[in-house]
């Protein structure tokens, strides 16, 4: 849900975006790095969602 957003709010990717873009060379370190993070934390968020089904389904959790 990080991608999705409102009008007048900032979502993470176009946050990275505008750093990257827009920004001095400081700026598009600090975009390198939240990119980063953000790659970390969806990678987290499925291996716990990966867990979890595996944990309810039993055996139906490797069709998903």
């Amino acid at each position: 849900m990080l991608f999705l957003g409102v009008k007048g709010v900032q979502t993470l990717p176009v946050l990275v975006y505008s750093y990257a873009v827009l920004g001095s060379s400081a700026q598009a370190g600090t975009a390198a790095a939240v990119a980063v993070i953000n790659t970390l934390l969806s990678l987290a968020l499925y291996l716990v969602y990966r867990a979890a089904l595996a944990r309810i389904g039993g055996r139906r959790a490797g069709v998903v």
